[in-house]
């Protein structure tokens, strides 16, 4: 009887499993649990339905291009410090003014992969990407990130080597996806960690999804897809300055190198702020900043006539089809402490009171001292008058 019930149970499950189809879906892995201070990360994974993958390159394929998805969440108690996708992908993240929502966009770059298609044209399989967060000072003993909206553009190449613009198709899905994060309050406070934000988050005014995918169709989308074939039959390994990659197209307007003369910062095209002191005398700072498309132009602002404390350099990357990207240095100028020798006599305030308390013993051991002479002299005097 055991065994019958298993087998139809494996008749019903199997084909299940085994024809099971994607969705349009974003899904969001997290901390659970938090307190107040905590820093960790908001994974998100991206899934298209659609997805068709070939078997070979000669095949049609369905694949996306781009993503973009709506996200709700309290900025009162979140804050948002970075934003990292797998080196596939170049992501962006805005906010809408007016509603206060969240847009998280990715674009597929010239970086392949395995889960590209066949094609090395776009995209057949899910995209991660994962946000750094922390949870700020905060009476609330939970919070939820939402995602409301999936948008996509995809490719179907249909087996062709050339693609045209009614190959493009956009798709907007409204999905309901949430997260929930416990919040608590540590009894004592740790050492503070990091949590210089290390990208800008745009602001925008009423967006709709429906537009935003269809501008990126219309522009950068557009100009990818009428040159991006010619890599299909070379190397997609292969990175030439002059060749027909992703990275030098139209659109690109990411820095290729960023450097400040005397100073080390860790640069990354996809972080937008870094942070450096300086000393008080330095009224000018070097900056070097070099476009990734060659066509790009760099304009440096604030980099000379230092104010007395804090500064703002902006370092603005203008593609040639005119989108604009922005680096941001944070300089703060320091006085610089200088000991003297007048240091090797500072006395801080704990000695201060150690040497009150210390003082005081003393004058109480030699008042008690003089009261016991003055009674020892007093018995003497006594004696001596017997005598």
């Amino acid at each position: 009887m055991k065994k019958v019930i298993v087998l139809l149970l494996m008749m019903f499950i199997f084909p299940i499993v085994v024809y099971a189809e994607r969705s349009n879906s974003v899904s969001i892995k997290s901390t659970s649990n938090m307190k107040v201070g905590d820093i960790s990360s908001l994974d998100f994974t991206v899934d298209f339905k659609d997805i068709n993958r070939a078997s070979s390159e000669d095949q049609p394929s369905n694949g996306f291009l781009v993503y973009i998805f709506e996200l709700e969440f309290d900025d009162s108690t979140i804050d948002i410090y970075d934003i990292v996708a797998n080196d596939s992908w170049d992501v962006t993240m805005y906010k809408d003014a007016n509603s206060g929502k969240y847009y998280v966009e990715g674009h597929l770059n010239g970086n392949m992969d395995s889960k590209f298609c066949p094609n090395k044209v776009s995209y057949c399989d899910s995209a991660t990407v994962s946000l750094s967060f922390g949870i700020k000072e905060t009476d609330k003993t939970s919070t939820t990130v939402k995602v409301t909206k999936l948008a996509g553009i995809f490719i179907n190449t249909d087996g062709k080597n050339q693609i045209s613009e009614s190959d493009l198709k956009t798709t907007v899905f409204s999905i309901d996806t949430n997260f929930t994060i416990s919040i608590s309050k540590y009894e004592e406070q740790p050492r503070p960690k990091d949590n210089t934000p290390k990208f800008v988050i745009e602001e925008k005014s009423n967006v709709n999804l429906q537009q935003e995918i269809k501008k990126e169709t219309e522009t950068s989308v557009k100009k990818k897809t009428t040159t991006t074939n010619t890599n299909t039959n070379s190397n997609p390994n292969k990175k030439d300055d002059d060749s027909t990659d992703i990275s030098n197209k139209a659109f690109n307007n990411y820095l290729k190198s960023l450097e400040i003369e005397g100073y080390s910062i860790d640069f990354n095209k996809h972080q937008s702020i870094y942070s450096i002191e300086v000393p008080q005398e330095v009224n000018e700072l070097k900056v070097n900043a070099i476009a990734e498309a060659t066509n790009a132009k760099v304009e440096v602002v604030g980099a000379n006539n230092l104010e007395e404390n804090n500064n703002k350099i902006v370092i603005t990357v203008t593609a040639e089809n005119k989108d604009e990207k922005k680096y941001i240095i944070n300089v703060k100028r320091i006085k610089e402490e200088r000991k003297n020798n007048n240091d090797f006599f500072e006395i801080t305030d704990d000695q201060k009171k150690l040497a009150i308390i210390f003082a005081g013993i003393i004058v109480g051991i030699g008042i008690l001292a003089f009261i016991i002479i003055r009674i020892r002299d007093r018995k003497v005097e006594k004696n001596m008058d017997k005598w």
